[in-house]
């Protein structure tokens, strides 16, 4: 896992992301991992800062990217990465919509 969140840190820069994500296979991340790198991708086609904004990533991740996620599946994203997603809401928890 930590190799997982090494790479998606390196690939926080979006000249790294660009020049070498090409090279990242799908079998050499985790799943969530993987999934995480595959929408840092869309984020960065339609976001211009060269270098990836962490804390508006993950609430577009869990809430526009795959605004469905059970409460369990994005407690596994946020455990992906503690600093890349840490506290970041999820739709399906009733507890962060009620305060």
């Amino acid at each position: 896992m930590s190799i997982d969140l090494d790479v998606l840190a390196t690939f926080g820069d979006r000249d790294t992301h660009q020049r070498f994500s090409k090279f990242v296979r799908p079998s050499s991340l985790g799943e969530e991992a993987h999934t995480i790198f595959k929408a840092m991708e869309e984020w960065y086609k339609h976001n211009a800062n060269p270098v990836m904004d962490w804390t508006k990533f993950g609430p577009w991740f869990l809430l526009v990217k795959h605004p469905k996620l059970s409460e369990e599946k994005a407690r596994i994203y946020r455990a992906c990465s503690p600093t890349l997603l840490a506290g970041l809401p999820c739709m399906a928890c009733p507890r962060w919509w009620t305060g």
